[in-house]
């Protein structure tokens, strides 16, 4: 199947670096490009395909993170919270369709929630080394993507509710500041430019901020005619271009404030209303699922919601896990750690843009609190079945 939308981009910047025998971004990509995305999920994929000869590499790639992640999370959750939550937490992981869909395209959130995850794991060990592979893990993280930032806040919010050592918040600012000073200093070698981590923020921003935004992604808003539109003839680079259209969202979001804040629930709306996003990543499917006239097809809402019922299911008992842990004083530092990356992931959708597959970072989050509440459920059960034993 032909890849499309950002799956079909990433692999041509892989492929492009590939045959130039570079590293991304390539001088010559930094000048034509429009923004400069996710540098080590490129170089990673670049790899995989040069490694195994041939495009699918990238997907064998990703069936390896997947298996990874699932294999941390279950790891974190028993460390976190013992055995039988994690068991569920498993159970719950692989009843999401999209934990399975994931594997599919060549896309950088998978690669990026397994280091981060990665991440978060060393932290529960005890001393300055695992802390310190900790932040080494968080800055790889976000240069696969630039969200991982989230994880690195509620690394931050879960050591301080642990009450840690300063050695070990020594520990983990200092690798994560030596390791962006390297990124820095390599990217400044591969491509000319010295930076950090993808620059797609001006762009998101944009996204959720101008005349005709609705709370979703407009593939169109760069072409002419369009908020975003920049002329080949200003010369401007790719970060250049990230700072105009940082400025545009900026100002557009101060001299419209009450647009910009009434756009928050639709943002919301857009983040959260299905779990279905991977019909999208191949033109075969994404024709099928389309109407003549452009939009979704009756077909396409339907197994749009029939595969997303598990994950409503799952949104209810993650509430309910919440709450449950909120009230109780033995869960109730777990329940914060948890709800910091759901609230993160929110809150970065109502200052950009909103879009089904961007609540993937927040998934593990949401299923350990539905895992929570299920175990839960099931301790009051069987109490409760002992009791109606007791008094017969």
């Amino acid at each position: 199947m032909q890849p499309i939308s950002d799956s079909a981009y990433y692999l041509r910047l892989a492929l492009t670096c590939l045959n130039a025998g570079g590293a991304y971004p390539l001088p010559v990509q930094i000048e034509i490009e429009p923004f400069i995305v996710n540098p080590g999920y490129i170089n990673v994929l670049a790899g995989a395909i040069g490694l195994g000869g041939a495009d699918t590499a990238g997907l064998w790639l990703n069936l390896l993170f997947n298996c990874a992640l699932l294999w941390i999370l279950y790891r974190l959750v028993d460390r976190m919270a013992g055995r039988r939550t994690a068991l569920v937490f498993v159970i719950l992981f692989c009843l999401l369709p999209s934990n399975s869909y994931i594997v599919m395209g060549y896309m950088s959130d998978l690669p990026c929630l397994a280091v981060a995850c990665g991440a978060l794991l060393l932290a529960t060990y005890p001393g300055g080394r695992p802390m310190a592979l900790a932040g080494l893990l968080l800055v790889v993280a976000n240069y696969i993507r630039p969200v991982a930032m989230i994880f690195a806040l509620t690394l931050a919010v879960c050591v301080l509710l642990s009450h840690a050592k300063p050695e070990r918040w020594i520990a983990l600012i200092l690798m994560m500041v030596t390791a962006t000073a390297a990124l820095w200093l390599v990217n400044g070698a591969i491509s000319g430019t010295r930076f950090c981590f993808a620059n797609t923020g001006g762009v998101n921003a944009l996204q959720g901020a101008n005349d005709t935004a609705d709370g979703g992604y407009n593939g169109l808003i760069l072409m002419e005619g369009h908020e975003g539109y920049i002329s080949d003839s200003t010369g401007f680079n790719a970060f250049q271009r990230d700072s105009v259209w940082k400025e545009r969202a900026l100002d557009w979001a101060l001299a419209n404030p009450g647009r910009f804040a009434r756009l928050a629930p639709r943002k919301l709306y857009m983040q959260l209303f299905c779990d279905s996003y991977h019909l999208n990543l191949f033109r075969e499917t994404a024709e099928i699922m389309k109407s003549p006239d452009g939009t979704l097809s009756a077909r396409a809402k339907k197994q749009i919601v029939l595969e997303s019922i598990p994950y409503y299911l799952l949104l209810l008992l993650a509430g309910a896990g919440a709450v449950i842990a909120l009230r109780s004083r033995r869960r109730r530092k777990l329940a914060l750690v948890l709800l910091t990356p759901i609230v993160l992931n929110l809150l970065l959708a109502i200052a950009t843009v909103g879009g089904p597959r961007y609540h993937y970072p927040a998934m593990p989050a949401f299923i350990f609190l539905a895992s929570l509440a299920i175990v839960w459920i099931c301790h009051r059960v069987k109490a409760y079945r002992k009791y109606r034993v007791r008094t017969l």
